[in-house]
């Protein structure tokens, strides 16, 4: 079992709650998750962030920096645009009290020019962020398929596509789990299920990540940042890149 896959015990997996099920514009099926208490230390972290390219700009990083007198955090999912491209934070990173800090990104679009200062524009959805754990995985095929699908979902993002503030959710073709993304307290207790806890998605959803955590077609890879783990799982599968590139095939 990959090492970041045995962050998923029994109690954690207790531990998740599952809210209703929702479908996304590409066809796929979205749950959001929540585990007790990583809301209340996540939101301890957020800070008001600045974003500037680097000096020789690089399309893998950005320097972050965030307010006097508070630490930040730069969280996986965040949306940068203007600069040298369009691009998106890969792996959530803390930066230090009133200081600045070098921040892994990908980018989101083929375009290296200068379009003015770097600017914090949301959070993407969880179906581009599968799409970004796959982009940026060890699986060299599939990780320039998933990269070109990345750009094209992209092009049409919508103001609702990028409202989205889930911190934890899985993503589902039918039956299949494709993507899950997880952010962890650092001690997990049951929780007692809230207004959106849906019981036969929570049961689905912790099935599906106990088959996950054996299947050696699954990448797992965790950040831990001050008091939190971040964990994510992909699926080396053609389908999700195929949900958003057969729409263009067939026009």
């Amino acid at each position: 079992m990959p090492h970041s896959a045995r962050l998923l015990s029994p109690r954690l997996l207790g531990s998740i709650n599952a809210g209703p099920p929702g479908r996304d514009r590409f066809g796929l099926t979205v749950i959001p998750l929540q585990v007790r208490s990583a809301d209340s230390a996540r939101s301890q972290l957020a800070q008001p962030l600045a974003a500037l390219e680097l000096q020789v700009p690089s399309p893998g990083n950005v320097v972050m920096s965030s307010a006097a007198g508070a630490a930040g955090l730069a969280t996986f999912g965040q949306r940068l645009t203007g600069g040298m491209a369009d691009r998106v934070v890969v792996a959530t990173s803390t930066i230090p009290l009133g200081g600045q800090a070098i921040i892994p990104v990908a980018p989101l679009e083929p375009r290296w020019w200068d379009e003015g200062p770097l600017r914090l524009d949301g959070r993407l959805p969880p179906t581009v962020l599968a799409l970004v754990q796959l982009a940026t995985s060890d699986w060299v095929g599939l990780r320039s398929l998933a990269r070109t699908a990345l750009w094209e979902a992209c092009r049409e993002l919508s103001d609702d596509d990028l409202a989205t503030e889930q911190d934890s959710w899985a993503l589902l073709d039918g039956p299949t789990l494709l993507a899950v993304q997880l952010m962890l307290p650092p001690g997990v207790i049951f929780p007692a299920p809230d207004a959106a806890h849906d019981p036969s998605s929570s049961a689905l959803v912790r099935r599906a990540l106990s088959e996950a955590a054996r299947d050696d077609r699954v990448g797992w890879l965790a950040h831990s940042q001050g008091h939190l783990t971040e964990l994510s799982m992909v699926r080396a599968s053609l389908a999700l890149p195929d949900a958003i590139l057969r729409p263009v095939v067939l026009d």
